[in-house]
């Protein structure tokens, strides 16, 4: 799961390169970094925000580029990332570590559309 803000390329929480992958499938915590996903999305929403929450996130996506969290599978995963950042902006967040989940309940919440690819 990863979020953009505007045209800047989405970004999420993963694992810290690929000799991290299976530690972390295993349920270990790892190193993390915030990166471009290397999979093409299967869906999207667009949650509209205010110039300055935009500024905002683009900040705090900078500040965890910068220093990255660890990486859990089941308690601080790309969806949890996504949520303490939209947290960060003011939003409400369901909390969902599944992101199919995490997807579906914002686009509920916020009554936007999920477009699929």
């Amino acid at each position: 799961m990863t979020i953009g803000v505007n045209d800047n390329t989405p970004v999420g929480l993963q694992p810290q390169g690929s000799s991290w992958d299976w530690p972390a499938l295993l349920d270990f915590t790892v190193p993390g970094e915030i990166a471009p996903s290397s999979t093409p999305p299967m869906s999207s929403i667009t949650i509209k925000t205010t110039p300055e929450q935009d500024r905002e996130i683009e900040r705090a996506i900078e500040r965890d580029t910068n220093h990255p969290p660890d990486y859990n599978l089941t308690r601080n995963n790309c969806a949890a990332e996504i949520d303490k950042l939209l947290r960060g902006i003011g939003l409400s967040t369901p909390g969902d570590l599944k992101p199919k989940d995490e997807l579906n309940d914002l686009a509920h919440r916020y009554g936007v559309p999920i477009k699929r690819y």
